[in-house]
């Protein structure tokens, strides 16, 4: 199974349509996350028929936010809960003992909201017991490596994502290709690169997709990366290239897996 989680930074452009369409082509996705839709249900519809998915989503707010949820008809999802920072649902590939969790994530990007994203994380973990995978945008970074350009970030800001993450008992899953997820196009001496999106899955997830891979795959029409997150993983080696937390440890807690 493959999924998507991307933040296509609005889905009123012809060229982002264009280059959803060419992902679900591609790509061959069961499962596709959208953060910053920018638009309300109606057009999540339009586009729900033109691509032939069922699907959910949460309407932006104005001209900022929106999130959407879209799958494969062979793929049986059932909604759990839902905000403007995530979509939970329960995912059902051929039965009830198969079924795991699946969260789009979009973390606060005002910093001073920041905790708001965690505090969110800690609620869902404690609604299921199931298999769980995390996907999206957590507007935050778990390291200094994972920034170039600008300032550098607060210790504590990272610390406490980091803290987040061992509370909830996730871990990054890595990933292969461009080590950042979002650039903010200025020039140079101003251009800044963040990893600002990533997969992360607790124990039980990662014991029933062992081969799982995320790769980071470029657009021209969003600032930010597809995540695309392969549990089967036909095509390459098993490990991912970057596992920035192979040795490190918060509290005795890893927060990369090692397989």
């Amino acid at each position: 199974m493959i999924l998507l989680s991307w933040n296509c930074q609005g889905l009123g452009s012809p060229c982002t349509v264009h280059a959803l369409g060419e992902l679900l082509r591609t790509h061959k996705p069961s499962l596709v996350f959208l953060a910053e839709t920018k638009c309300k249900k109606n057009r999540i519809e339009t586009l729900k028929r033109k691509f032939d998915l069922f699907g959910c989503c949460v309407e932006s707010q104005g001209h900022s936010g929106g999130l959407a949820l879209l799958w494969h008809k062979s793929l049986s999802v059932q909604l759990q809960s839902f905000g403007h920072h995530h979509i939970d649902a329960t995912v059902y590939p051929e039965s009830e003992t198969e079924a795991w969790r699946f969260t789009g994530f979009y973390g606060f990007a005002d910093v001073a909201c920041r905790q708001r994203s965690w505090d969110l994380l800690s609620t869902l973990k404690n609604q299921s017991r199931r298999a769980w995978l995390i996907a999206g945008d957590f507007n935050e970074i778990l390291d200094d490596s994972e920034k170039r350009g600008g300032r550098p970030r607060p210790l504590w800001q990272v610390r406490r994502f980091r803290e987040a993450l061992v509370s909830i008992d996730v871990y990054d899953l890595g990933f292969e290709g461009d080590p950042f997820t979002w650039c903010n196009r200025h020039p140079e001496p101003d251009t800044i690169f963040e990893r600002l999106d990533r997969a992360c899955a607790d124990s039980e997830w990662r014991h029933k997709f062992p081969n799982t891979v995320v790769r980071h795959i470029p657009t021209t029409s969003s600032d930010h990366v597809v995540l695309s997150i392969d549990t089967e993983n036909n095509h390459k080696p098993a490990r991912p290239k970057h596992r920035p937390f192979r040795s490190r440890r918060v509290g005795h807690h890893p927060l990369t897996a090692n397989k």
